[in-house]
């Protein structure tokens, strides 16, 4: 981070019913509390879905769009 590169953006997702939320939560805690999400930090979470591939399925498709919107906008 204290370099001059720019830093990769950042898109993170769960299902709420995933074996390792609470792991996932430790991690979104750590980018969220982060000053002014340098990294851009996104975080998705899904109540009706564990580690499935339904999950996956939905998840990629809001990460596209989701990154179609990040990229767009000037860093």
């Amino acid at each position: 981070m204290d370099s001059e590169k720019p830093l990769p953006r950042i898109y993170h997702a769960c299902g709420r019913m995933d074996p390792w939320y609470e792991m996932n939560q430790m991690v979104r805690g750590f980018f969220e509390g982060l000053k002014e999400n340098p990294y851009r930090y996104h975080y998705a979470e899904y109540l009706e879905h564990g580690h499935t591939y339904p999950f996956i399925e939905q998840a990629l498709k809001d990460y596209i769009r989701a990154m179609e919107i990040l990229y767009s906008e000037k860093s």
